[in-house]
C-alpha cells in the first residue's frame, strides 16, 4: 500500500488591503512537505495576527519579502528582533548563537528592506560597533541561484532560489511604477522535473500576457484584489 507524500499547505493571517482593520495587512504562512514553515510577507499587523493563530515567531524558518511597503513588511522589525534577543521553543537566541532565520527576496526588493530597516537593524549591542548591524545581522540572507537580465528596468526580471525545499522564481511585476515589486513561482512539484508551480501576485497588477504565459504549468493563481474593510 502506497502513502502519498506530504503536501505543501499555505494558511492567511491577514488577507486585506493596505488599510484594511477587518481582515488584516499581508501576511501568510507556507508550509513545505519538509515541516518548515516560511511567511510570506510581514505586514504591520503580522506579530499580532500569528499571536493569535498560536504561531511562534520561533516556529518560522524563514522569510519572503515580494516588496517594500509598511502593510508587506513593518512587522519585520518585530519578528528580527525577536529572533535576535530571545530563545524560545528550543531555539537560541541569534545573538547567543541560535539559527538566524532567512531571508528570500529580490535582490533590488532586498536593498529597499535595508533601506526601510536599517534605522533600526544598524544598531547592535555590544561587543559590536554600536552601528555595524546589516541585514545579515539578523538573517541568514539568501542569494539566487541564477537570475534573468533586466527588462524595462535596471534589475533583474526575475531572481531563482532555492533553499531547503523551497523553489521560487521572484519575477518583476508591476505595482508602482518604477518601483521594485515581484511576484513569486512557487514550484510545487516533487522534485527538480515537475515544472508545475502555484503562482503568487505580490501586489501586482493584472499582467494578462503573464499570466498566459504561466497557465499551463501553474496548479493553482493567487491574485491580489483590495479588500478594505
Amino acid at each position: 500500500m502506497s502513502t502519498s507524500a506530504p503536501s505543501m499547505t499555505l494558511r492567511f493571517y491577514g488577507a486585506g488591503g493596505a488599510f484594511s482593520r477587518k481582515y488584516g495587512t499581508t501576511c501568510s504562512g507556507l508550509t513545505l512537505r519538509s515541516g518548515h514553515q516560511w511567511l510570506i510577507d510581514c505586514g504591520r499587523q503580522a506579530p499580532d495576527q500569528l499571536y493569535a493563530a498560536g504561531v511562534s515567531w520561533h516556529q518560522i524558518e524563514g522569510q519572503i519579502v515580494t516588496h517594500v511597503h509598511g502593510d508587506h513588511i513593518f512587522g519585520l522589525e518585530d519578528f528580527a528582533f525577536s529572533r535576535f534577543f530571545h530563545a524560545e521553543h528550543g531555539i537560541e537566541s541569534v545573538r547567543e548563537g541560535g539559527p538566524r532565520p532567512k531571508l528570500v527576496c529580490h535582490r533590488a526588493v532586498r536593498e529597499e528592506v535595508w533601506q526601510t530597516m536599517a534605522s533600526a537593524f544598524r544598531y547592535v549591542p555590544e561587543p559590536a560597533a554600536p552601528t555595524s548591524g546589516q541585514l545579515e545581522t539578523y538573517f541568514d540572507v539568501i542569494e539566487p541561484v541564477d537570475a534573468e537580465p533586466p527588462a524595462d528596468m535596471a534589475w533583474a526580471q526575475a531572481e531563482r532560489f532555492s533553499v531547503g525545499g523551497l523553489r521560487l522564481v521572484a519575477r518583476d511585476t508591476e505595482h508602482v511604477p518604477g518601483k521594485p515589486s515581484t511576484s513569486l513561482e512557487i514550484r510545487v512539484g516533487e522534485d527538480d522535473d515537475d515544472p508545475r508551480i502555484a503562482w503568487w501576485s505580490g501586489d501586482a497588477t493584472v499582467m494578462p500576457e503573464l499570466l498566459a504565459q504561466l497557465e499551463p504549468h501553474t496548479t493553482v493563481f493567487f491574485h491580489d484584489c483590495t479588500f478594505t474593510e
